[in-house]
């Protein structure tokens, strides 16, 4: 229940003003059809996120835990500095096909979580044996409640949230996070 619920929190905080809340936005305003929307993410990031965990399953079996501590303990501590420097949106990814909904939606977010920060959570606790699953259910979940606000509210919210302020407090959990990591020893065995 721990890795559920520290993967849906860190992955809940990495996507606030990340780049798969403006695709969620604009296919929101595109298409007006806000559960198809959901529903193509909520797919997207399971698959994407199950990649992820994964890769990091297999990465810890690779090189044991003392090194993964330090890899995961280091990762949390680069996201602080990623979330400092906010997602600009790619204008390929803003680019919405006027084709079919489901699609179109499922590639763009499939594509938007790629090397996203929510997907190296979902990696970064896929270990030991056993977690993966929880890793993805809750960093997808994590993703997913991040995008329903910004499908249903997101233009209403853009104007009334900083999205410095967010993105500064999300890092500051995200350094603590990493820090403890690296000073817990014990936190992989």
């Amino acid at each position: 229940m721990d890795t559920f619920l520290t993967s849906s929190g860190a992955s809940l905080l990495a996507e606030l003003g990340d780049k798969t809340q403006l695709l969620a936005i604009v296919m929101a305003v595109a298409f007006k059809r806000q559960r198809s929307i959901l529903v193509a993410c909520l797919l997207a990031t399971l698959a994407n996120h199950f990649a992820a965990a994964s890769i990091g399953q297999w990465l810890f079996q690779m090189i044991g835990p003392v090194a993964m501590r330090w890899g995961i303990g280091m990762l949390f501590v680069g996201t602080m500095g990623w979330l400092l420097r906010p997602d600009c949106a790619d204008d390929a990814l803003m680019e919405v096909s006027t084709g079919v909904l489901l699609p179109t939606a499922l590639l763009g977010f499939f594509l938007a979580e790629f090397g996203d920060k929510s997907q190296v959570v979902a990696a970064a606790l896929a270990y030991p044996e056993g977690k993966t699953l929880s890793s993805v259910l809750g960093s997808t979940l994590g993703v997913f409640l991040a995008t329903v606000p910004a499908v249903m509210f997101g233009e209403r919210l853009a104007a009334m949230v900083s999205m410095r302020n967010l993105h500064r407090f999300a890092a500051g959990l995200f350094g603590l996070t990493g820090f403890a990591v690296l000073m817990t020893p014990s936190i992989l065995q």
